[in-house]
């Protein structure tokens, strides 16, 4: 670009000065040359010019002064002399033209809007799903509650009955296979997953990253764990973790609002008890699967951050000891432990045994303590 103005520039300049005139006659002599030259631009443009028959090089005559006729003074009205303040003819010169490359660009904008490629259409999602129903389930569980039906086991045939008599989607799931159809007819570029912090057996996070074909990237994230899993799930966390991260990337694409039927797990039951054995052979010991988030664990990541301490025996080493220094201390130090409360925590054998109610006021005064 910086080549093809200097080049269209020198021209003008040399015009300007062989030629004897303005800019703005230089412009218009130069527009033609110019054009013959973007065709073979190795040329040099002067010589071009010099070479083309487009415009002569003659320089003009110098203009005849034609002889002024003397008028006498009395000839002259007052009113005359007044407009004739300058003698000679007043030229106003063109405007100039348009460089030729601006023209060019202009037109590039033009084609390039003519044919732009219409606004990306996508699937249409729900005619998709309407056309696969084996891909809807009903959620039985949540069916059973709402007394939509009496039982969670209920036969084939009047799970679609009653799914075709429900007139939204809150108790339809849809399966994991209904996502995949949907991700890859619409077409993607990569899908990229990344782990969500440390994992164990008995947790795993992740997120999934999808670009689609059209450019557009979306992404989700997903967890399993003991609290959120159901049945054998329990033993592939990794495996359900991905799916969940991959149904909500592809819901947040397609906007979907039904739920994915890997997103949903077993509801616990509120009774402050882990959930039940990974086994059950009564001989083998028991798993307990710790969950990720809840009073209990908020406890023990906050014991751990401010006192150093892991083990919930040597915790309780440390409540009996400050409980000690507080009731010597002339309530000069205030004490974690109510002492209504100091007898109870004689039975507390783990970290979950600890009620809920106390957990909660344990934080806070752990939080305070500098």
């Amino acid at each position: 670009m910086a080549r093809k103005k200097a080049a269209y520039y020198t021209l003008v300049s040399f015009l300007e000065k062989e030629l004897k005139i303005t800019e703005a006659e230089a412009r218009v002599e130069a527009d033609d040359v110019y054009t013959e030259w973007r065709k073979d631009e190795s040329r040099d443009i002067i010589e071009l010019f010099q070479s083309t028959s487009v415009t002569q090089i003659d320089t003009p005559p110098d203009p005849v002064e034609e002889p002024i006729e003397k008028e006498s003074p009395e000839d002259i009205s007052p009113k005359v002399f007044d407009e004739c303040k300058f003698e000679g003819e007043l030229v106003i010169p063109k405007p100039p033209s348009k460089e030729p490359e601006i023209e060019i660009e202009e037109s590039r904008l033009k084609t390039a809007c003519a044919t732009e490629s219409p606004r990306h259409k996508k699937l249409d999602w729900r005619q998709y799903l309407d056309n696969n129903p084996d891909l809807i389930c009903l959620n039985k569980e949540m069916a059973k509650k709402w007394g939509v039906t009496d039982s969670e086991s209920i036969t084939k045939k009047k799970e679609r009955e009653v799914l075709a008599s429900l007139k939204d989607d809150k108790l339809k799931i849809v399966l994991l296979q209904f996502f995949k159809d949907i991700a890859h007819i619409e077409g993607f570029k990569s899908i990229d997953y990344e782990p969500l912090g440390p994992s164990n057996e008995f947790y795993c996070g992740a997120k999934c990253k999808i670009i689609w074909e059209n450019g557009q990237t979306t992404s989700g994230m997903g967890d399993a764990h003991g609290y959120n899993t159901s049945s054998f799930t329990k033993y592939y966390t990794a495996a359900i973790a991905e799916n969940r991260a991959f149904i909500r990337a592809v819901k947040a694409y397609f906007n979907i609002s039904i739920v994915g039927a890997d997103e949903i797990g077993e509801t616990p039951k509120d009774d402050g008890l882990p959930p039940k054995t990974l086994t059950k052979d009564p001989s083998t010991p028991k798993l307990e699967v710790e969950a990720p988030v809840g009073p209990h664990v908020t406890l023990k990541r906050v014991v751990k951050e401010k006192l150093q301490i892991s083990e919930f025996e040597v915790f309780l080493k440390y409540l009996r000891k400050q409980y000690a220094e507080a009731a010597n201390s002339d309530g000069k130090i205030p004490s974690l432990i109510p002492e209504k409360d100091a007898a109870d925590w004689k039975d507390y054998g783990s970290w979950e045994s600890v009620p809920k109610s106390k957990v909660a006021e344990l934080i806070s005064k752990i939080k305070s303590l500098e």
